[in-house]
């Protein structure tokens, strides 16, 4: 219950996030099996929108990057986004936010984007073609919710072991996404800052 977010975190999640970028294998093909690890992660197709094609052409820019409005009702990352009340306390909330920012925010409501809105968050357009489609969303959502929701059930029945089994990995590997993708990708030092040297 305890190890496998962990352990899920630093093995599969870094073979997924190289092989999205093209970078586990020299093969493309190898990549792209590859990609299969990030289940419990995010789904490829909703992955290379929001951090292939949005945040590593625009990291923290303003309109561009999507990292910059996931949950603008709750987070505040941006100052185009409209200051509401909950902004003033997320200093205090962030950690309900890591909680779910994964299996809330880049699987369920990553892939009710795709199929309801034109680009996700707003800033990167869906594309949809051969390599890039919707077409995997729904066996992979299946996928996930069988092995992470369900799978518990079947093999421990209706016991609270079950439902722990169902719930904290998921959760702690969300927390252990979190800690590292939010303090080093959003801080004021890099989301206040602009420069035109690329480098």
């Amino acid at each position: 219950m305890f190890t496998l977010p962990i352990s899920y975190w630093v093995w599969a999640v870094n073979i997924y996030h190289d092989a999205t970028h093209f970078a586990y294998s020299w093969d493309w093909k190898i990549n792209k099996f590859m990609t299969n690890f990030g289940f419990m992660f995010c789904t490829p197709y909703i992955w290379y929108h929001q951090h292939i094609i949005g945040h590593h052409i625009f990291p923290n820019i303003e309109g561009l990057d999507p990292d910059l409005y996931h949950s603008p009702k709750f987070v505040r990352h941006s100052k185009d986004i409209k200051l509401k009340k909950p902004h003033t306390i997320q200093t205090i909330t962030f950690f309900i936010t890591w909680l779910i920012g994964v299996p809330a925010g880049m699987i369920i409501l990553g892939v009710r984007q795709a199929f309801t809105r034109p680009s996700f968050n707003r800033t990167v357009t869906f594309g949809n073609n051969k390599h890039l489609n919707r077409e995997s969303l729904k066996a992979r959502l299946a996928f996930y919710f069988l092995v992470i929701h369900i799978l518990p059930f079947i093999l421990h029945g209706l016991t609270i072991k079950a439902v722990l089994f169902s719930l904290i990995p998921i959760y702690l590997f969300s927390v252990c996404f979190m800690i590292c993708s939010q303090i080093n990708h959003l801080t004021p030092h890099t989301t206040e800052q602009f420069s035109n040297n690329f480098f």
